[in-house]
Parts: structure tokens; C-alpha cells; sequence
């Protein structure tokens, strides 16, 4: 948990310029529970850390985190277009996922920092 929460603040302190009060993280993973990053694995587990940072009161007052999530499908196209999304539409700041190199590639040019522990072909 702690190791998440450092990870967060480093993100958020080179993400944004100004204060926030909400922070959203994007989540891609694909949906398929025989995937070892499928969000039937992650989204519990996410959603037990972003609950836990929320209710703490030393870290970050007055901030909250959340976090949407896309399926992915380990599809490059699919992964690129949920994330334009996902920043677009959404509002993200950061991207947690196993997302494919496209869209790495482009959250280099926009800024948006990508947490991930493989690619997709990873995935497959």
C-alpha cells in the first residue's frame, strides 16, 4: 500500500502544476478472468488501495483519488482509442494497464504517465 501511495504522489507531482481536489487514474486491462492482469484480478484490489488513500487523513488532505476503467482486450486499436477516451472524455491523469505501445507512445507526447507492469504482449 505504501509503495502505491508514493508511486502516486511522484505521478501527481510531476502530472499536474496546480492543486486538485479529485484526482482520476484510467485503468485498461482486459476483461478475461485467464489473464493474470485482468480486471476481475486488479479492480477489487484497486478499488481496496484507492479507498484506503481516500480515508487517510495525513495523506493528501482534502484530495481524493478514483479510478475508470476501459477493456482493453489486449487489442492495440482498442487500447489507443480507450485511452484517447479516457483522457479526453474522462479527464485522466495518469494510466494504470498493461496498454500496448501505441498508447504508451502517445501518452509521451500529451503527458500523461503510464504505470504498467508489461505490454500487451504480455498479454497474450
Amino acid at each position: 500500500m505504501a509503495t502505491l501511495a508514493r508511486i502516486l504522489t511522484l505521478i501527481l507531482m510531476g502530472a499536474l502544476g496546480t492543486v486538485a481536489e479529485r484526482f482520476l487514474i484510467g485503468l485498461q486491462a482486459p476483461q478475461a478472468l485467464s489473464n493474470p492482469f485482468s480486471v476481475m484480478r486488479l479492480g477489487a484490489a484497486l478499488q481496496i488501495a484507492f479507498d484506503s488513500l481516500n480515508s487517510n487523513p495525513t495523506f493528501m488532505p482534502n484530495h481524493t483519488f478514483a479510478f475508470t476503467y476501459a477493456d482493453c482486450a489486449c487489442d492495440a486499436k482498442v487500447s489507443l482509442d480507450s485511452f484517447v477516451t479516457q483522457v479526453r472524455e474522462k479527464g485522466i491523469i495518469a494510466l494504470l494497464g498493461p496498454v500496448c505501445a501505441e498508447a504508451s507512445e502517445v501518452s509521451f507526447f500529451i503527458r500523461v504517465p503510464i504505470l504498467m507492469p508489461s505490454c500487451c504482449p504480455l498479454c497474450n
